[in-house]
């Protein structure tokens, strides 16, 4: 749920199926974003920006702070309305 305090820790957050896109909004200090459980490969979201990942094809994403303090993100999915 957000807001969402990120660690130092692997933090996984599971996409719904109809979500079409992840908005991260990032107002503390630097992120680690990944679609790679491990973080064997992730970008940083450097502070005071936001992200907006296509997810459609996504199961999970994963964060962990890139500092050395957890750091606190605003998240939300823009979702696709399957009853048309």
């Amino acid at each position: 749920a957000s807001p969402l305090t990120v660690s130092s820790s692997e933090i996984d957050i599971v996409v719904p199926e109809n979500a079409a896109e992840l908005v991260i909004v990032n107002t503390d200090q630097d992120l680690r974003v990944s679609e790679v459980t491990g973080m064997a490969r992730y970008f940083v979201l450097p502070v005071d920006q936001s992200l907006v990942l296509q997810v459609s094809n996504t199961d999970n994403v994963y964060l962990k702070r890139d500092g050395s303090s957890d750091c606190t993100v605003q998240f939300y999915f823009r979702l696709i309305n399957a009853s048309a």
